[in-house]
């Protein structure tokens, strides 16, 4: 009987994103660009481990549709994608208001 030794690397994979901060802005106006400051995204691992992650992409960055809008946050890690949507509301601009002061 013979017996070697192999060295092997065991990693986690990635199983899963949240958002675990939502960001700063969530309500928009027409023609507003997706603000994602304050935002946390989080990567949850096949081993039960999460990290806190940049790099993910949001989509759609400007908004043009009037009403509840889903945007979708998506992060690749070692050629593993996940998916995640989240809503955000946009409302439309305040016009046509007029103002008399009374002399």
């Amino acid at each position: 009987t013979c017996t070697t030794t192999l060295a092997v690397t065991v990693t986690h994979r990635l199983s899963a994103i949240t958002v675990t901060t939502k960001p700063n802005k969530l309500t928009y106006e027409y023609g507003d660009t997706l603000a994602t400051a304050g935002m946390v995204v989080t990567a949850n691992y096949s081993d039960s481990q999460t990290k806190t992650v940049t790099g993910y992409s949001c989509s759609p960055t400007t908004f043009s549709t009037i009403g509840n809008q889903v945007v979708t946050v998506s992060y690749t890690e070692n050629g593993v994608t996940h998916i995640l949507e989240a809503r955000n509301r946009l409302v439309a601009p305040v016009t046509g208001i007029t103002t008399t002061l009374a002399t």
